[in-house]
């Protein structure tokens, strides 16, 4: 039924299980996985703080679709790496997707505040996108919060 799958990753907390399902999903229905990394630019406002933290998240990100591309070979599935450059993820995503059979994206469950700043990309992509997606909620003990990557941002705590 499904030949190739794509599996965009950003690299946080939802992205290891993302992988899970879709490379478990893959292995049923003997599919290429594509594990799609999208790398943001910097804003030309950020500051240097925000700069450094920027490309903390880009180091992990790419950490993460590493290990997802590692993770899918050790279990027998076909998988291969994309890493494409725009300032819209979903934008990215969409025009990825056209050589595919199903999406494997995961979100967040954003509400309140957290999505009115965030914004969701996988909502972005559902909207506009004539592909079957499986969509996978976070954990809940996984989710990103918000207020807490602010602190972290503005202490330079680790994580």
């Amino acid at each position: 039924m499904y030949n190739r799958i794509l599996i965009p990753l950003d690299g946080g907390p939802c992205s290891d299980y993302t992988v899970e399902h879709g490379a478990n999903l893959a292995k049923l229905c003997g599919a290429e996985l594509v594990f799609l990394y999208v790398k943001t630019p910097p804003s030309a406002v950020e500051t240097a703080s925000h700069r450094e933290t920027h490309e903390e998240l880009e180091q992990k990100a790419l950490g993460a679709l590493e290990r997802s591309l590692q993770q899918a070979r050790a279990g027998g599935v076909a998988a291969q790496k994309t890493i494409v450059e725009a300032s819209q993820p979903a934008e990215a995503i969409l025009e990825a997707e056209k050589d595919f059979d199903l999406i494997v994206i995961g979100t967040h469950g954003r509400h309140g505040a957290d999505r009115v700043i965030l914004g969701s990309v996988s909502e972005a992509v559902l909207r506009r996108s004539q592909k079957p997606h499986l969509v996978l909620r976070c954990p809940a003990d996984e989710a990103f919060d918000l207020i807490d990557y602010y602190r972290k941002v503005e202490t330079h705590e680790e994580e």
